[in-house]
């Protein structure tokens, strides 16, 4: 008969193995999700690519005593910003939009705002145009709150961003610059 300390042992590293393989396989598994979101991903990063490149929808963009189409001579290039008043970090943006509607203004930048139904406070200042319903934001491509739509000179919709804060207006703005004229400033 075998003493029970080597029996005692023989259970511990039992249980020690099994744990391992459990651990490996725990891992395993994550690592095979991680690999079966990753086509999902490509297809989204293809989808969204190919919505680039391509003119900007034929939306009506209403201003102070003006009516224009976006894309269209007067309203590009253009940076749109869609917004939405339940949005907390979209609220940022309505203390900040007379001042970046005049920077843009002084580049040749027309600044738009599409919001999903309409909203005074995202239309507060003089040299912003305004969109709004789902249909436009839809039409943009828009999947969340706050987001950034480039449209070129040429009227193509040539990048589409989410913004994470306020702030990142300026990084925006920069690049729209930065590819238009070949210089980024900052506001």
């Amino acid at each position: 008969m075998l003493p029970a300390w080597l029996l005692s042992a023989n259970a511990v590293v039992s249980w020690l193995v099994l744990l391992l393989l459990a651990t490996v396989v725990v891992r395993l598994a994550a690592r095979v999700q991680e690999v079966r979101r990753y086509p999902a991903a490509l297809v989204e990063s293809e989808r969204e690519r190919s919505q680039l490149g391509v003119p900007a929808p034929p939306l009506v963009l209403q201003g102070p005593g003006t009516m224009v189409v976006l894309g269209q001579e007067g309203a590009a290039p253009a940076v749109v910003l869609a917004l939405d008043g339940r949005c907390p970090p979209c609220a940022a943006f309505a203390e900040r939009l007379a001042a970046l509607a005049g920077w843009c203004r002084v580049r040749g930048i027309q600044l738009v705002v599409a919001t999903p139904e309409p909203d005074r406070r995202f239309a507060a200042a003089e040299d912003v145009l305004t969109v709004d319903g789902r249909g436009a934001l839809h039409a943009l491509g828009v999947q969340g709150f706050p987001t950034a739509v480039l449209v070129d000179e040429e009227g193509l919709v040539s990048s589409r961003v989410t913004l994470r804060s306020v702030d990142d207006r300026l990084e925006t703005v920069s690049l729209v610059l930065l590819r238009s004229t070949g210089s980024a400033v900052s506001p």
